[in-house]
């Protein structure tokens, strides 16, 4: 089991609380270095901006283009196209954190757009389903469990 801690993250002038963790990625022999991911339990897909595919990918943006294409669209922002990778993602609560959960052969996408809150975003789709993801906010302390 993880467990991890939610952020305040502004988004315009409203501030709200997000659970977020660390996450690296390892793909054909490359891992990246470890980077925040939010939890989105509403989003379908594992998602990372074009900008992370060097770091999280070891790809280049030109590279990147030749995975599975996807066109995703969130609420109320225009659609996106992306482009999926399989990966392995080793997750971790927070940096300090010694216990790991590792997601293989999961479907990373990057964007061909930027990601508002974080650099690396994962989601239901060979991601977080099939997982119990509890929050808790016992007297203010965010906390989020990540149950196998």
């Amino acid at each position: 089991m993880l467990e991890g801690s939610f952020r305040r993250v502004y988004i315009g002038a409203d501030a709200t609380f997000m659970p977020f963790g660390r996450a690296r990625v390892t793909r054909g022999g490359h891992t990246s270095v470890e980077v925040d991911v939010l939890l989105d339990t509403g989003a379908s897909c594992n998602l990372i901006s074009i900008d992370s595919a060097s770091t999280l990918l070891g790809m280049t943006a030109d590279d990147v283009r030749g995975g599975k294409p996807l066109r995703i669209s969130a609420v109320g922002q225009p659609e996106v196209r992306a482009f999926g990778w399989q990966v392995d993602v080793e997750l971790r609560g927070t940096t300090q954190s010694e216990n790991t959960e590792v997601f293989r052969g999961v479907w990373l996408y990057v964007a061909d757009g930027g990601l508002p809150v974080a650099p690396f975003l994962l989601g239901q789709l060979t991601g977080l389903q099939g997982r119990a993801f509890i929050h808790l906010n016992q007297v203010a302390k965010r906390r989020w469990l990540l149950r196998r």
